[in-house]
């Protein structure tokens, strides 16, 4: 069966539902939280340690899965639909999947990929940021406030927050930020 020609907008719009399903599910929450995801994939991920990086790479690969979990040609879907850098939302998704598959599979908790994304967005003040109380300006302050490092040493404000005052969270890569705070609330 042969797949019918999308277009750009139609591509850019199942991906970003497909997004969704990753870290939503309307059975846990009666509201809306689309303008947030939404703001959050227009907003460019940028990193000041260089290993973060890899953060933006995990995002990018997500195209390619979309690609693949959809039937479409990865390099058709890389190179004219799904292009540029890699946003916010793509890096905390990406994150939230590498975080579940990786370090904390349970089968006896099931999929918890959506557990991971919002605790990072409450750690950033934006958990309740629900389309009837959506401020555009909040959110970019507080996105710009955590990829600018401009949080508590303990992490409060970034994406992850541990009680350990002996580590300054400012200077660590987002991927050992997640693993303290693993180590602290889950090992």
């Amino acid at each position: 069966m042969e797949k019918r020609i999308r277009t750009i907008n139609q591509i850019k719009i199942e991906y970003f539902n497909w997004l969704c399903e990753f870290v939503f599910d309307p059975r846990y929450s009666r509201h809306s939280f689309t303008r947030l995801f939404k703001c959050l994939h227009k907003i460019e991920y940028t990193w000041i340690i260089s290993a973060d990086r890899n953060r933006a790479l995990d995002g990018i690969d997500l195209r390619t899965k979309f690609a693949d979990a959809f039937g479409y040609d990865w390099r058709d879907i890389r190179d004219n639909y799904l292009t540029g850098p890699c946003s916010v939302f793509e890096m905390m998704v990406g994150l939230s999947i590498r975080m579940e598959t990786y370090l904390m599979t349970d089968a006896t908790e099931g999929d918890r990929t959506g557990q991971w994304f919002w605790g990072m967005l409450v750690n950033m003040g934006l958990g309740n940021m629900y389309d009837g109380r959506f401020d555009s300006e909040t959110v970019q302050e507080r996105v710009y406030k955590m990829l600018n490092r401009e949080y508590s040493q303990n992490g409060e404000g970034g994406l992850f927050t541990v009680s350990d005052d002996r580590c300054d969270m400012r200077g660590v890569e987002v991927w050992y930020q997640m693993q303290y705070f693993i180590v602290e609330n889950y090992l």
